[in-house]
This record gives structure tokens, sequence and C-alpha cells, in this order.
């Protein structure tokens, strides 16, 4: 059996953010903090409510953005909810309702090409420099890579590698905050 010492042991989940993320609430004036700690848990509803929770006690105006979700056509006859397609955040996808706020590190969830020559990878971590109601200006954290990139409010992705027994479209923008990740 392996023990854990008590110092490493938190109680609570705001124990455990103000452990990884002390002073969130004041924010941070250089980046680094953000984007050099996360969370790691196993299931995508923690990750969820965790970066929820991170994201409500930074510092700043508070941008909520939704997705679009619809069944595909061949799917229809199966009577899905609207409100259960919205309910569901399979692992690389965007969550339903997306907050974001000024300065908080998200992570890309899918490859964006920007240009003829630049393109963003999976995985990439951004800064958000501004959001808006139809969409948001973001900074690659890549120091070799820096540039500007706004982003449109919503790009339409394909549920992969997620056993349900219909198709949908999540029309959002492809990112999530990374306070918290499942990897």
């Amino acid at each position: 059996m392996i023990r854990i010492p008590s110092e490493y042991l938190v109680s609570d989940l705001d124990s455990l953010i103000n452990a990884v993320f002390p002073d969130l609430a004041a924010g941070y004036e250089d980046d680094y903090n953000l984007t050099n700690r996360t969370i790691l848990t196993p299931l995508n509803e923690n990750v969820d409510k965790i970066n929820d929770l991170c994201v409500n006690l930074y510092p700043g105006e508070n941008h909520t953005y939704l997705s679009a979700d619809k069944l595909h056509e061949d799917s229809c006859s199966l009577n899905v909810p609207l409100e259960y397609l919205n309910s569901i955040t399979p692992s690389g996808m965007p969550p339903h309702i997306l907050q974001l706020k000024q300065n908080t590190v998200v992570m890309l969830l899918r490859n964006l090409r920007h240009g003829k020559t630049r393109s963003l990878r999976n995985g990439t971590r951004l800064l958000v420099k501004k959001a808006w109601l139809q969409n948001a200006r973001m900074r690659n954290r890549n120091r070799n890579k820096q540039g500007l990139f706004c982003f449109p409010a919503k790009n339409t992705i394909l549920p992969k590698g997620f056993s349900i027994a219909f198709q949908y479209d999540k029309t959002a923008i492809s990112c999530t905050p990374m306070f918290c990740n499942d990897n």
C-alpha cells in the first residue's frame, strides 16, 4: 500500500484549487502561474466542475459561450432530447457552456489553420486577451510562436471515439479552460 503524506492531502475542492493556484481570486500579472500548473482528474465531469469554479474565482468580466448541438439526419428518429446532447462532453470536446475571462488560459481542442502558413495544434495553450459576444482574441503561450489569433464563436466539431447510439455535431469554440485537465 502506498501512503501519501498528510501535507499533500486536501479535504475539498476549494483547498485543492487554493493549493495549486494560490491567490487565484486576486489574478496573476504573469501568466506563468496559470500555464505551468494544472489539476489532473480522470473524469470529464470533474474537469468541467473544477474549471467552472476556477473561472468564477478568477477576477474579471465573465463571457459565456453556448454550443449548438444537432443530431445527424440519420439519427433523428431516435428522439434524443436536446438537453441530453447539451449535457454530454466527450473527451476532446468543449463543454456546452464555455466561460472565458481575460487573462485566463485555455487549451485548444482541435487543430486550426491561421492564414496560409501558420496553424495551431490540438493541445496548444492560449491566453485569452479579450472576449466579446461573438469571438475571442487569444495569444499563443509559446514564446517562439507568439501572435494574436481571433477565434470565431463557432466551429463545427464531430465527436470521435465516443460510443453512443447516435451521431451529432457540436458547434462551439474549440477550446476549454486549462485549470483542470483529464490527461
